[in-house]
């Protein structure tokens, strides 16, 4: 079994959590927009 580097996990365990924050602030933004 291949176990990656942890650099590795690290950076796409960071892209991952970036790309999430990215489409939940897109929501967000098309939310308020709905409500006002």
């Amino acid at each position: 079994m291949y176990i990656p580097p942890k650099e590795y996990i690290v950076k796409l365990l960071n892209e991952t959590h970036y790309i999430a924050q990215g489409a939940a602030g897109e929501n967000w933004r098309k939310r308020e927009k709905s409500v006002a």
